[in-house]
């Protein structure tokens, strides 16, 4: 009884003592700027930054500057933020970077700065997963030359600032900006300006709302703009104007802006594409004020078709390159006029789908020592002839099954998706199992048509060997139509992986054992299925619909073999 009341006593300091340092303690404030020179070392060293390699940085607590944030002077490391806030105070900017290249800055949240980043004359580097908020000019502003830079997954929000991200000047080139939510900027969501030459951005997969200009191009070429959401803009979802040529602009939503496409202002452009886009209830869905005559082309040619206008009034009775044959084929008979010099000839009758190439399903759990397949699947596939992917797994916890003693025997089938056209050619080259890889896995109709829709294109059987995690992924893809294979770029499309996840059999709660919390879960939905609340999978064993006897023996199978020892 004495032992328990000291226990209790020494807790109760130790849990005083740490309340109490919680409480006081507080945001460092930094007057000026914290660096991370380039010898390594954090000055002032104590600033909340911690590093044990000089590679890796970590933010140990909250930061406020009156001044620039974070000054990097050191190239090829990483900066997490650990989810803290690098408060500014209206000035400067929140990290600051010039002539540093291979730099990651992540995790952050920036507020209050001039500019939430600055990076000038740097390349190679990765801003990630940042939430940046109240800028007054800029979210991530790069200033040439900087080139082969990564802005991925970052949060730029409601802060009534002027520009979420702007590259600017020559010199800025092959940019990626994928994945950023951003919303509410009085000026641009995206800016690329004064590059001249070829810029060769990819800008991909972002949500941009209630801005200004939701993507704005100024003398700036040869990018590459796709499946990005751009809504509510009140001067223009996409801006090209000043002589940007060779756009490529594809699988886009825009949606509900003051104008949706935008081409003008000053200087006129020359050879942009769009197509697969769909543009929806815009004040103007297409506007176009240029001193120059400017002539884009709006659809991909046949079959591959235009956009989605939902303004369009014509009707799809007829097919073919000139829409004179009897049947209908989602693409309206007459063209959708734009003005004199440019229209789209093959507007398509419902919104556009994005061709999906994915293993399915693309999150599996499977006990240790059990066989699972997955699919190659294609979903919203114009006119496929051929496909060809490389194929990756983990080989620590997944290996091929095999029906027979050759490398052709893995058990490795083609789908039915092109096989229900005609003839076909299916292969796959010899499996690496030790890297974990088929370099080639590919099939081809050998009858010139194709096949539309959605489907299994391939079945593969993995046998998961150990506890673990494995992603099962798609590379090195290509997607062919007939009418295109020889002179025409690849069915655009977008690529989702497979996730497996190798558990004892048994481990409901993915705690790594198989203990009275699973036998608890496993009671729970045997209850459940016989009282008609609906059946549990993952406690259907043997897959026959129902959690019966001959499930209750596996369990407990399971959970002896647990707990007896190897």
């Amino acid at each position: 009884m004495e032992r328990k009341a000291v226990s209790a006593i020494l807790l109760t300091v130790l849990l005083i003592n740490m309340l109490t340092l919680a409480f006081n303690t507080q945001p460092v404030r930094a007057s000026g700027t914290i660096y991370i020179r380039a010898d390594g070392s954090i000055d002032p060293p104590t600033a909340p930054i911690s590093t044990l390699d000089n590679v890796t940085y970590t933010l140990t607590g909250n930061i406020t500057s009156d001044a620039d944030g974070i000054v990097i002077e050191r190239s090829s490391i990483t900066v997490d933020g650990n989810g803290y806030t690098l408060q500014g105070s209206g000035s400067g900017s929140g990290f600051y970077l010039l002539s540093i290249n291979n730099v990651t800055v992540k995790n952050t949240n920036i507020n209050g700065f001039q500019r939430g980043t600055e990076f000038l004359n740097s390349s190679n580097n990765h801003i990630a997963g940042n939430n940046i908020t109240n800028s007054n000019v800029i979210g991530i502003y790069f200033r040439a030359p900087s080139e082969n830079n990564t802005i991925c997954g970052n949060n730029i929000v409601n802060s009534g600032y002027q520009t979420a991200i702007r590259l600017h000047g020559p010199g800025c080139k092959n940019f990626t900006i994928r994945g950023n939510n951003i919303n509410g900027l009085n000026d641009c969501g995206i800016s690329t300006e004064i590059e001249g030459g070829p810029s060769g951005h990819t800008i991909y997969e972002n949500i941009i709302t209630g801005c200004g200009w939701g993507i704005f191009l100024s003398q700036s070429s040869n990018n590459t703009i796709y499946a990005n959401k751009i809504a509510d803009c009140f001067s223009a979802g996409m801006l090209i104007s000043f002589y940007s040529d060779n756009n490529t602009v594809y699988d886009n939503n825009i949606t509900a802006n003051y104008r949706g496409i935008y081409i003008g202002l000053i200087g006129g452009t020359s050879g942009n594409r769009f197509w697969h886009n769909n543009i929806i209830d815009n004040d103007y869905q297409v506007l176009i004020e240029s001193y120059d005559s400017t002539t884009c082309m709006w659809d991909n040619d046949y079959p591959s078709g235009g956009n989605y206008w939902s303004d369009y009034s014509g009707v799809d009775f007829c097919n073919g390159p000139y829409q004179n044959e009897t049947g209908s084929d989602g693409k309206g008979d007459t063209p959708y006029i734009i003005d004199e010099n440019n229209r789209d000839n093959y507007p398509l009758m419902n919104p556009w789908e994005p061709t999906i190439l994915s293993i399915a399903p693309t999150s599996t759990k499977v006990s240790v020592g059990h066989t699972f397949k997955v699919n190659i699947t294609i979903s919203g596939v114009l006119d496929l002839w051929s496909w060809k992917v490389k194929l990756s797994w983990n080989p620590s916890y997944l290996k091929l099954t095999y029906h027979g003693p050759d490398w052709t025997d893995a058990d490795i089938i083609e789908g039915t998706f092109l096989r229900d056209k005609g003839k076909t050619f299916f292969a796959f080259s010899y499996p690496n199992e030790t890297g974990g890889y088929l370099e080639e896995l590919w099939c081809i109709l050998t009858v010139p048509k194709g096949a539309s829709g959605s489907g299994i294109l391939a079945t593969i059987a993995f046998n998961a060997t150990a506890l673990g995690t494995s992603t099962i992924g798609l590379s090195e893809t290509r997607l062919l139509d007939w009418v295109n294979a020889t002179y025409k770029p690849d069915i655009p499309h977008t690529v989702v992986n497979g996730t497996v996840k190798v558990m004892y059999l048994g481990d409901f709660d993915e705690d790594s054992d198989v203990d009275y919390d699973d036998i608890v879960y496993f009671v729970t939905a045997y209850i459940r299925f016989w009282s008609g609340q609906g059946k549990d999978p993952l406690c259907d064993f043997d897959g026959d619909c129902d959690i019966d006897y001959d499930d209750i023996l596996i369990f407990v199978s399971a959970y002896i073999d647990y707990w007896t020892p190897p």
